[in-house]
């Protein structure tokens, strides 16, 4: 939204998340420095996944809020006259990442024996990024396309909001890429009696092999 309420909605969600981890991350400080190290450890793996959905929720909300308030484009991106609405859009695409993030969030603790370590922290930073490529930056178009004018705002705002896009289609891939690999491995395990790769498998036959050469040495 083009307007007050459009960016106060995103201004209170990062003054309230702000304010959030001025307090979490002491407490996360201290809580690593050994202070009632047992009793609070599964409370802030709940209190991780929580902020997670929470992050998530407030995302959704933002989306929807920027889609389809009475003249928001209402997930129409072009009409014959024109972008329909791209400042909408813009800040649909910001909570998109941040929706992202909360849901990295949620994964990095309910899954963490399958979620890289640092991944969350990873999409956040993609996410705060993408916040600031919106302001806006200009792509050349490929050769033989029809040159954009760089001076059209509309233009130069779908350009930033497109190429936030393909990252979208990357972190898809990406998850989808982890998920596949991580189910052959285990199929894999559990056919190899507990190897994980063939290069435990090799390695264990390269042993066993030494130990007949040098069985047969003795001989």
């Amino acid at each position: 939204m083009a307007n007050f309420k459009g960016h106060a909605l995103p201004g209170s969600f990062f003054l309230i998340v702000g304010l959030w981890w001025s307090v979490k991350y002491p407490l996360k400080y201290f809580h690593q420095k050994g202070l009632k190290k047992n009793r609070l450890s599964h409370q802030q793996q709940r209190i991780e996944i929580i902020e997670g959905a929470l992050k998530t929720l407030f995302a959704v909300i933002g989306i929807l809020a920027e889609q389809f308030v009475p003249d928001g484009p209402h997930l129409h991106l072009y009409h014959a006259d024109g972008w329909t609405k791209l400042m909408n859009w813009q800040h649909s695409t910001m909570y998109l990442f941040f929706g992202v993030s909360g849901i990295m969030d949620m994964l990095t603790y309910l899954y963490s024996h399958i979620v890289p370590l640092g991944l969350d922290r990873m999409v956040l930073a993609m996410a705060v990024f993408v916040e600031g490529n919106l302001i806006g930056f200009v792509l050349f178009p490929p050769f033989g396309r029809p040159e954009w004018d760089q001076k059209d705002m509309d233009n130069i705002m779908f350009i930033t909001m497109c190429f936030c896009w393909h990252y979208v289609v990357a972190i898809c891939i990406t998850a989808v890429n982890h998920s596949l690999v991580y189910c052959f491995l285990t199929r894999v395990k559990r056919h190899a009696g507990g190897e994980i790769i063939g290069i435990q498998k090799l390695k264990s036959d390269d042993a066993y092999q030494s130990t007949l050469l040098s069985g047969s040495d003795e001989e």
